[in-house]
């Protein structure tokens, strides 16, 4: 059985620049070297062509028929080493454990102010203590539990003095390798706007900065606000990851199919590059992305003249993972559209020095573009129905209008044994 990532598929539709790759026909992997930068250049096909993995489905939770569990919306999905299963639902600040058969053993956590609460968690993850690591985006920090739910601290990065009109947000975190790097986002303010540098950095035990990987400041003026897509994307939201060496990978353009690796010191060690074009989007695609702008600037004062910006492509990349082996699996803008009757998505994998080696298609059921697919082991996938509705209305304070009629379905688990 090949060896395959963790979760691919909880990426936020990102925001950013339009940077096209040129459509070289590259053979895979070549290299060069671009301002003492290693470059690995991959053409558009994998030398290995395209392997299936088919999902057989051991147990599903939730929707209509399922009295014993109700989920608002599931962002992750981690195990542990008894294969019991770990979902974070985001929408009510609560982990489900379940059994490696399907079983609920208990809830952790809840919404609240106090030791071992948060509010509206962005991430789940193992601490590299072993603790169970719940990610609150504002204020910015990781809630920690055991795995009955008892708290076991908070972990904090060394944040803007807020006495100084700045504070922090953080949105996601990975460990791997000894290496605990988060994503985030510091935010000053002045009378006239606000500065939002968003970052990838890694910290030690006690919240201090090891490495800054990569930044990008964006300002906001109140006197002319312009919330722009290209702009405001940055690799939060899963187009990032850490490798089981500590290098970290992130897809830092939004339209430039450009994987960035640093080491763990913070130096750029290579760029993974594969010939892409942009995917234009459609009217659907142009319908959605206008109404979460929209619900956007309806969540700013009225006074303020806020002019809202939209790009015409969809993001190169939507989700990348290391896995185990070293391998660098990476879902494209394609990768869950249009995809071959019974596959779900299709990954381009790279082997651990950046080549593009192969393809792998997921067989299951679910609409890549409707569904989440999440890959918590190497023998393990859950999907969760409804996911990118429930996500872009989550990200729109509830408030998206999609225009459609009659009400959603219940969200559904299902859980997949890997073939």
């Amino acid at each position: 059985m090949p060896r395959i990532p963790g979760i691919l598929s909880k990426a936020f539709p990102a925001l950013t620049l339009l940077l096209m790759l040129p459509a070289l026909a590259l053979a895979s992997g070549q290299e060069a070297t671009v301002d003492g930068v290693l470059h690995v250049r991959n053409g558009a096909q994998p030398s290995q062509g395209v392997q299936t993995y088919h999902l057989r489905e051991v147990w599903r939770a939730g929707g209509d028929d399922d009295e014993g569990a109700f989920f608002g919306l599931i962002t992750q999905v981690v195990v542990d080493d008894a294969g019991d299963i770990y979902l974070l639902d985001t929408q009510l600040s609560q982990v489900y454990v379940f059994s490696p058969t399907g079983e609920l053993l208990k809830t952790l956590s809840r919404e609240g102010e106090g030791p071992g609460e948060t509010n509206q968690p962005s991430d789940l993850l193992f601490m590299p203590d072993g603790s169970l690591g719940l990610v609150q985006t504002f204020p910015g920090k990781v809630v920690e539990i055991d795995r009955d739910g008892n708290p076991a601290g908070v972990f904090q990065p060394a944040s803007m003095d807020p006495a100084a009109g700045g504070f922090s947000v953080v949105v996601d975190v990975n460990a791997a390798g000894g290496n605990l790097v988060l994503g985030g986002m510091e935010i000053s303010q002045s009378p006239e706007g606000q500065v939002r540098n968003n970052y990838l950095a890694s910290f030690d035990a006690e919240g201090q900065q090891k490495a800054r990987y990569c930044e990008k400041p964006v300002r906001w003026e109140w006197a002319n606000l312009v919330i722009s897509e290209k702009d405001q994307d940055f690799c939060h939201f899963r187009r990032w990851d850490v490798g089981p060496d500590g290098r970290v990978y992130a897809a830092t353009q939004r339209n430039q199919y450009a994987i960035q690796v640093y080491l763990p010191d913070g130096t750029l060690d290579r760029v993974i590059e594969r010939t892409y074009t942009s995917l234009p989007r459609d009217e659907e695609d142009m319908r959605r992305i206008n109404a979460l702008m929209d619900a956007t600037k309806n969540r700013f004062p009225p006074q303020l003249n806020v002019k809202m910006e939209v790009e015409d492509t969809e993001s190169d990349v939507r989700s990348l993972r290391v896995a185990a082996d070293g391998r660098l699996w990476v879902l494209s803008s394609r990768g869950y559209r249009d995809q071959p009757a019974g596959i779900m998505e299709t990954y381009d994998v790279f082997d651990p020095a950046g080549h593009f080696v192969q393809q792998v298609a997921i067989a299951c059921d679910g609409d890549g573009q409707q569904d989440g697919l999440f890959f918590a082991s190497e023998k393990l996938a859950v999907r969760v129905t409804g996911f990118w509705d429930a996500l872009l209305s989550l990200q729109a304070g509830g408030a998206l209008d999609l225009g459609e009629e009659g009400e959603a379905t219940p969200m559904e688990v299902i859980c997949y044994a890997i073939q």
